[in-house]
């Protein structure tokens, strides 16, 4: 069957596909052929005989051993050919005992491997990448002149012979960028593992899921082990998993423009651990039973938005921003917290804590935080702390300790303005230098 052009020939700007319907790109591949028979060059079909399929349902048939050799074939027959296009696979289970690359030597364009949904589609992952993590290359692989990459409404599950789950990963991109959308990932270490510097990164819809009561010791949903820009993680699930979305080991200025939105966390040891960012958006989450639900320390120009945390557990804290490093004058400064909702289990410490003596220009406003140890902490100078509602209990002096605080002021919090919070039963703590304290309601709630 004759190739005319690239279906899928959208460069980095492939947010064409995240708003093309179906519809459409059935019919961009319908239009790309002109009949005859033998493997279509912009979509090939995977079936497996397990399933029941057939040769005559599919373009490649695997037989439920090493299908890694099927599939692999399907996606050669794409990239080899410089054509771009998507490998869809048929309902079924299919077991990977080798990494599929979609790697190519000269530039492709947008590739795309897709099931009919990630309750019906499979990839049985049995790939142990060891502990170099640099190296990984984990159940999918993208890497070399693929301009954009897709992966979508499919499952990758570890396998049960895996002996160390921290070591596998599901999706692997070295530099390429990928939209991820529809899929579930569940008995790995990562399902979504940036190994080097990377632009464009999608992820939508997806579950990230371990097995138990509790999170899983070395488990991600999401991994970044370089510098990541123009990235958006929207409606996604993280459960049992002990990072929702890490990302902590780029160079500060070169991670930016980051976005997390209306994400749900449950019961994970950190739901957020984003360091290091210029431009990081987090707006619209909820964390349940986390123990430090949004760690996000370190960044500049940061807001954080209308999320929710609801039994913050263990020691933890419900949002951990400033910090100013050593080496930077720019990190931890000119964030913005504002309508969030914060809810301690009785075993928390801090509900807002804005450290770092180096960094300034925090705006702390809107927040509900109740049942922590210390409501609101403040060490970074020049903040504006105002219009809060922080207490505990029923807002009776009697529900604080002698180490229970309401607002915190270090004496590193010089020139900050604490105006207009309701802070029953607990007066605010600590007087820094030039500190503006005024309109702020420590009167007991009526019994």
């Amino acid at each position: 069957m004759s190739y005319s052009g690239p279906v899928y020939a959208f460069g980095n700007n492939y947010e064409k596909f995240e708003t093309m319907r179906k519809t459409d790109i059935e019919e961009a591949i319908a239009s790309a052929s002109s009949g005859g028979s033998g493997v279509r060059t912009c979509r090939v079909v995977v079936g497996s005989q397990s399933a029941g399929w057939t040769q005559d349902d599919c373009d490649y048939l695997c037989d439920g051993n090493n299908d890694e050799v099927e599939i692999q074939q399907a996606i050669n027959s794409l990239v080899n050919k410089q054509s771009g296009g998507e490998v869809v696979l048929l309902a079924g289970e299919y077991n990977i005992k080798a990494s599929l690359e979609f790697t190519a030597s000269a530039t492709t364009p947008f590739v795309v491997i897709r099931g009919s949904s990630p309750g019906l589609v499979t990839l049985l992952s049995d790939i142990q990448d060891g502990s170099n993590s640099l190296s990984a290359k984990g159940c999918l692989f993208f890497s070399g002149n693929v301009e954009g990459a897709a992966v979508c409404d499919l499952e990758i599950k570890g396998a049960s012979t895996l002996t160390q789950v921290s070591n596998a990963f599901g999706i692997v991109t070295d530099g390429i960028p990928v939209l991820v959308r529809g899929c579930k990932f569940s008995g790995i270490g990562a399902g979504l593992f940036i190994r080097s510097d990377t632009s464009g990164v999608r992820v939508f819809d997806c579950d990230f899921i371990e097995d138990g009561e509790t999170y899983v010791s070395n488990t991600n949903g999401i991994n970044a082990r370089a510098n990541v820009s123009d990235m958006m993680v929207s409606n996604c699930r993280f459960k049992n998993v002990y990072y929702g979305v890490y990302a902590s080991s780029g160079t500060f200025g070169e991670s930016e423009k980051v976005s997390v939105a209306n994400c749900l966390f449950d019961t994970c040891y950190f739901g957020l651990y984003l360091r290091q960012f210029i431009g990081l958006n987090v707006s619209g989450c909820e964390a349940f039973a986390c123990r430090t639900p949004y760690n996000l320390e370190s960044n500049c120009g940061m807001t954080v938005v209308g999320n929710v945390a609801r039994g913050v557990t263990n020691n933890g804290t419900g949002i951990s921003a400033g910090t100013g490093a050593v080496g930077s004058t720019e990190r931890g400064r000119h964030n913005i917290i504002v309508g969030n909702y914060l809810q301690s289990d009785g075993t928390a410490y801090t509900g807002i804590d804005y450290d770092g003596s180096s960094t300034f220009g925090g705006i702390i406003s809107g927040n509900t935080v109740v049942d922590f140890t210390t409501g609101i902490k403040v060490a970074s100078k020049g903040c504006c702390v105002n219009g809060n509602i922080v207490h505990r209990g029923t807002g009776q002096t009697s529900d604080y300790s002698g180490s229970d605080f309401s607002i915190s002021l270090n004496t590193g919090a010089v020139n900050s303005v604490v105006v207009g919070n309701v802070l029953p039963g607990r007066v605010i703590t600590g007087s820094p230098t030039g500190l503006v304290s005024e309109s702020n309601m420590t009167d007991p709630f009526p019994a």
